[in-house]
């Protein structure tokens, strides 16, 4: 008897990738909340920041930071006024009535900030500690000091370009102990994001804030960010520096003076990481406004710094 020959086998076809509003409708049936209200919003294509917009047009006032909290898991809607805003969020995002709210009324375990990576250092205060890859990397930074007619700083404004180094990154964090203020700074968020925690010290006036982005980054984007210092209580100061813990390809730090207070000398250090000792000290000359600068390009780890004498 002869055996007919064995059909060839068919070559397996690759799994279909679910499209996001499959994805949505699953995870408006099973939850959790944080994830479908995740879906939701990159299926309507909105950054939070016009999502808050379209919410405060209908007297719904929630911040960028807490959508931002809501979607990545790190808090749920509790209160009677985040609870009322739901029903308009569920409308702007085109869901059906109850579609979210529904998934809060499951009761499961407390929603709150995610368990920390291993080795990192959950209280904000050692942001200095915290591990390097926080999935952005500085490309260039603008600081600008502004002294008032008594010497004394007044603020310190940050604009800073940034990169994603993975995909799905919504915050960074800042922090600055202020030699210049006998308290912690104020801290405000003025471009592209909102501030999220806070925590400060006032014992040696340290000062960290998260911020948390208008828009999710993916790995390779780039956003502007900007912040702002102000600070309480001021002492007299004569230098003011920047660590960097990671190499930056621009920075420019610029002192702004008061007309009538302006130092009788400044100069311009650097110092490395291994011998932590000023060098390449350089005289800078204040301008017509006046103010002094110092800009780098291509900056290797390690701080630099702007310092003046008053007499």
């Amino acid at each position: 008897m002869r055996f007919a020959s064995p059909l060839p086998a068919l070559a397996p076809q690759p799994a279909r990738t679910p499209t996001i509003t499959e994805r949505l409708r699953a995870a408006l049936g099973s939850g959790p909340f944080h994830h479908a209200l995740a879906l939701a919003i990159a299926a309507r294509g909105l950054t939070l920041e016009q999502l808050r917009n379209r919410l405060s047009t209908r007297d719904v006032q929630l911040s960028a930071a807490t959508l931002s909290y809501w979607k990545n898991g790190r808090s749920v809607p509790r209160r009677e006024e985040s609870l009322r805003g739901i029903s308009v969020l569920e409308q702007e995002l085109d869901l059906p009535k109850d579609a979210l709210t529904s998934l809060l009324d499951r009761r499961g375990p407390r929603v709150g900030l995610p368990p920390q990576p291993p080795g990192r250092i959950e209280s904000l205060l050692d942001w200095q500690r915290l591990p390097v890859g926080s999935g952005l990397r500085v490309l260039s930074l603008h600081e600008t000091l502004h002294l008032g007619a008594d010497g004394l700083p007044e603020r310190l404004t940050l604009h800073e370009v940034v990169q994603a180094t993975r995909d799905g990154v919504v915050r960074t964090h800042a922090g600055l102990r202020a030699g210049q203020s006998e308290l912690a700074p104020r801290i405000t968020a003025t471009v592209n994001c909102s501030v999220g925690r806070v925590q400060t010290r006032h014992d040696d006036a340290l000062a960290v804030v998260e911020l948390v982005l208008d828009s999710e980054l993916a790995r390779g984007e780039t956003a502007v960010l900007g912040h702002e210092f102000t600070f309480s209580a001021p002492r007299r100061e004569n230098y003011h520096q920047r660590h960097f813990r990671q190499p930056v390809h621009s920075y420019l730090l610029e002192v702004h003076f008061a007309a009538r207070a302006v130092p009788v000398q400044c100069w311009s250090y650097q110092r490395d990481l291994i011998s932590r000792r000023q060098h390449r000290v350089r005289p800078v000359r204040p301008d017509s406004r006046p103010a002094v600068h110092v800009a780098h390009t291509n900056l290797a780890p390690g701080t630099v710094g702007l310092r003046w004498q008053w007499s």
